[in-house]
């Protein structure tokens, strides 16, 4: 019998450092799901629409995707992608961990796998009292 393949892992968000990088991640992350039509994919998530997506992902995205955003587009490239329904919910969450995680302006923090934060960084709030004064670099 033959194997089945397994399904390559979809980009890791805790490769960006900077905002840049991770649109950059969210625009790998739909090159990964087959760069379906905008209006496709956004039936595969409740909530997301063909404009939000070229909100995170196109010519001009937000600097600073939204949570909610973010979290739905996810989701929306992995169900795209048929991926595990199981894996899912902790693959968005490691996507809005290392969202969060830039937005304290704590980007060398690292997350681990299940999304939370490895070394502790913001783990107590305390990195977030700076401001989020990341700023623009």
């Amino acid at each position: 019998m033959p194997a089945v393949p397994v399904p390559s892992p979809p980009p890791a968000p805790e490769e960006a450092t900077t905002w840049l990088e991770f649109t950059g991640r969210l625009r790998a992350l739909y090159e990964w799901c087959g760069r379906p039509k905008y209006r496709a994919l956004c039936m595969r998530c409740p909530g997301l629409s063909p404009a939000t997506v070229s909100t995170l992902i196109g010519k001009n995205p937000l600097t600073r995707p939204p949570e909610t955003a973010t979290a739905r587009f996810v989701e929306a490239c992995l169900r795209y992608r048929d991926w595990p329904d199981a894996e899912t919910e902790p693959e968005v969450a490691r996507w809005t961990a290392r969202r969060a995680l830039l937005d304290t302006g704590e980007p060398s923090g690292r997350t681990a796998v299940d999304g939370t934060i490895a070394d502790g960084a913001g783990s107590d709030g305390t990195a977030a009292e700076g401001g989020g004064s990341g700023g623009m670099r």
